[in-house]
C-alpha cells in the first residue's frame, strides 16, 4: 500500500471537486508570473498523482504588456483552470471575482512572483486531507531581488496561534493560509472599501471564527517584495492606517496595540532572520526552487 492509497480513497468519496483553489490576481507581471505558474504546475501534478485535484484560477485586471499571453500558454498546458481579464477595481475585486468561479474546498492566494515550495506539497495535501482544518498556515520566506540575485530580507515565522495573539496584531503569511472556503463566504471576501490591506482583515476575521486550526512550522512559501503594502513609504503608512480602521472594525481592541504590535513584530522577525538565516537552510531551498 503506497502511502497516499487512504488519501486517495477519501478524496475520491468525499472530495469529488477540487480539493484547493490557488486563486492568482495579475496585472501587467510578465516578469514574475512565470515563476508562479510554473510552482502551481508541479503542485498541480502532485495533487493529480495522489489522486486530489487542485484548481488554478487567473485573474488579470486586462494588462497591456505580454500577462495575458503568458496565463494563455499555461492555460493550454492544463496549469490554468480558470481565467478571465478584464478592467476590475483593484486586486481585492479581482480576488473576489476568483472566490465566485473557484470551486475549492480551501483557497490559498498567490501574488504574481510567489512560488510554491515544492518539497512542502506534500505536507501540506498529507494534513488537509487528513486532519480537515478550517484553516492551514506556515511559514514564509520573503525575498527581494537586486541585480538579478535574490536577498532573503525576512523569515515570515508565524509560530502558534492563539486567539490572544490577534490583540496584538498577528497574522500568518496570506500566501501560506490555507482557508475553507465556506469561511472566506462567511465574511463575504474581502472588503474592496481597503486598498490595500484587506487581506489582513480576512486573515483576523477568519481566525477569529475559526474552531480546527493548524500551523505547519515549515516554509510553505516564497514571497516576492514589491507588493500593493510594501512599495514605499506612503504605502506603508496608509497600509497601518487601514489596519487601524480595521482592528477596530473586527473588535480587536484597543486598535492601536494591534497596529504598533504588528510593527514590532516585523521589525523582531527581520532582526531575526540574521541569527537564524543559516539553522533553516534558506539558500538551499531558494537554489532548489530558482
Amino acid at each position: 500500500m503506497n502511502k497516499f492509497e487512504s488519501f486517495q480513497k477519501i478524496a475520491q468519496i468525499e472530495n469529488r471537486g477540487p480539493l484547493v483553489s490557488v486563486i492568482i490576481p495579475t496585472f501587467n507581471v510578465e516578469q514574475q508570473v512565470t515563476e508562479t505558474l510554473k510552482s502551481v504546475m508541479k503542485a498541480k501534478q502532485f495533487f493529480h498523482n495522489n489522486g486530489v485535484y487542485l484548481e488554478c484560477v487567473v485573474i488579470d485586471g486586462n494588462s497591456s504588456d505580454n500577462t495575458r499571453r503568458i496565463i494563455e500558454y499555461f492555460a493550454g498546458l492544463n496549469v490554468v483552470d480558470k481565467f478571465i481579464s478584464e478592467p476590475d477595481n483593484g486586486i481585492y475585486d479581482a480576488l473576489n471575482k476568483g472566490l465566485k468561479i473557484s470551486n475549492g474546498e480551501y483557497v490559498l492566494v498567490l501574488g504574481a512572483g510567489d512560488v510554491l515550495i515544492t518539497e512542502k506539497i506534500e505536507l501540506i495535501l498529507r494534513n488537509l486531507i487528513e486532519y480537515k482544518p478550517d484553516i492551514l498556515y506556515g511559514n514564509q520566506v520573503m525575498v527581494k531581488r537586486k541585480r538579478g540575485r535574490l536577498i532573503v530580507k525576512r523569515l515570515f515565522i508565524s509560530g502558534k496561534f492563539l486567539k490572544a495573539r490577534l490583540k496584538f496584531g498577528w497574522h500568518p503569511p496570506h500566501g501560506s493560509t490555507f482557508i475553507k472556503k465556506t469561511w472566506l463566504n462567511e465574511i463575504q471576501g474581502f472588503d474592496t472599501t481597503y486598498k490595500i490591506a484587506s487581506d489582513i482583515k480576512v486573515l483576523w476575521l477568519v481566525f477569529q471564527l475559526a474552531e480546527n486550526v493548524i500551523y505547519v512550522n515549515e516554509f510553505l512559501t516564497v514571497f516576492s517584495l514589491g507588493g500593493t503594502s510594501n512599495k514605499n513609504i506612503m504605502h506603508i503608512l496608509k497600509a497601518n492606517l487601514e489596519c487601524y480602521k480595521i482592528a477596530r472594525e473586527v473588535s480587536i481592541s484597543p486598535p492601536w496595540l494591534a497596529v504598533f504590535g504588528k510593527m514590532l513584530w516585523k521589525l523582531w522577525l527581520s532582526l531575526k532572520t540574521k541569527f537564524i538565516f543559516k539553522k533553516f537552510k534558506v539558500e538551499e531551498l531558494l537554489r532548489d526552487l530558482y
